[in-house]
């Protein structure tokens, strides 16, 4: 069955409409028309506007019901791949274990806020703030097979990470918002030798980086075992042995990134725009 057909169903036998009949008669709208999201430049014409008010209007509750037909939409209008970062955790090459699934690029679209620039450093933030805290419980959930749009709290994460200080100018600033302590370093340091700043620089536990022009932003942990654990808000948490560190870290860049957009050709020999040590204030 078509996923997009569960929003004919009415919530219940004694209701005349649907809530989610605003969705279905802009779909019906536009059927057998092309549809772009978002054009570049903007263009009055762009559907991301439209159905990202008409998503985010939908009460929390009948977003989760009809989670499967709004990620289908979201997927087929963001022209979004299936299994991006699927190649960092799965066999035969094993490179590391997975702990939660993240997609913030269908979770800003349904939970209160406005995506942006920013929301992929803010919602590293957030995850680096839990991880250097003692935590009982996490925002951070598994979900395995789950559909995020489902998940209470992949959606309260990335309302979270949406809320921003238009105030605050810099990214020290920033986590300094958010409890944190950022420190940017003189690491010359890209995809292939990263690690290395872990071998002689023992007392950095934590750090984030900024990529492809500051637009994207991802964290890396060195836990006391001698792993470390990785983040990205589109792929997840994923705990990775050091032997395999590098080569996790080159087949997110030159395998994952360029399923997550189309015009993305950076090397992994680019050096990270830029890298900052991270601790809890």
């Amino acid at each position: 069955m078509n996923p997009a057909a569960r929003l004919e169903q009415a919530e219940n036998p004694g209701q005349k409409e649907s809530s989610m009949l605003p969705l279905l008669n802009a779909l019906n709208e536009r059927v057998n028309q092309p549809v772009v999201w978002e054009s570049e430049p903007p263009s009055p014409m762009d559907a991301g506007p439209v159905f990202e008010a008409l998503l985010k209007a939908i009460r929390p509750d009948k977003q989760r019901r009809y989670a499967i037909a709004i990620k289908f939409l979201l997927k087929n209008m963001l022209n979004q791949n299936s299994y991006i970062f699927r190649a960092l955790h799965a066999e035969p090459r094993n490179l590391s274990v997975k702990l939660s699934k993240s997609q913030q690029r269908y979770t800003v679209f349904v939970a209160k806020g406005e995506p942006g620039h920013g929301v992929c450093l803010q919602i590293v933030l957030l995850w680096l703030r839990e991880q250097l805290s003692f935590h009982m419980t996490t925002s951070f959930p598994r979900l395995e097979e789950k559909n995020v749009v489902a998940s209470r709290r992949a959606c309260d994460i990335a309302e979270k990470a949406m809320v921003k200080d238009s105030a605050v100018g810099t990214i020290v600033l920033e986590a300094e918002r958010l409890g944190l302590i950022a420190q940017e370093l003189p690491w010359n340091r890209n995809f292939r030798n990263i690690h290395e700043s872990f071998d002689i620089n023992p007392d950095i536990k934590a750090v984030f980086m900024t990529l492809w022009f500051g637009q994207h932003a991802i964290a890396v942990i060195q836990e006391r075992s001698g792993s470390f654990l990785f983040y990205d808000g589109n792929a997840g948490s994923y705990r990775i042995q050091r032997n395999n560190l590098m080569e996790f870290m080159i087949t997110y860049n030159d395998e994952c990134l360029p399923l997550k957009w189309s015009d993305y050709n950076t090397s992994s020999l680019t050096p990270f725009t830029q890298i900052f040590s991270v601790t809890r204030k």
